[in-house]
């Protein structure tokens, strides 16, 4: 119920999610989209295609639906620096 939430490197972790985890996702995103409620998501997951890989058609269609816009950052990995 948060007014803004901001997920930060979502993707990042193990390369598959429990169920919980997803499970978790689902509801978080259900939730917040159907409350009207600002997510603000950063990851490192090139497209939605792969996002939806991760995270499931159902969570991607409710990120979609809610973004009023998308930003694609491109630079060098300060990291590997």
């Amino acid at each position: 119920t948060c007014p803004l939430l901001l997920l930060d490197d979502a993707g990042a972790g193990r390369p598959k999610l429990t169920e919980w985890q997803l499970s978790s996702m689902r509801h978080l995103f259900d939730v917040r989209h159907s409350n009207g409620l600002p997510t603000f998501i950063t990851t490192n997951i090139p497209n939605p295609d792969r996002f939806a890989d991760r995270y499931g058609k159902h969570v991607t269609s409710r990120v979609l639906h809610a973004a009023t816009k998308f930003q694609y950052l491109n630079g060098k990995d300060r990291r590997l620096v």
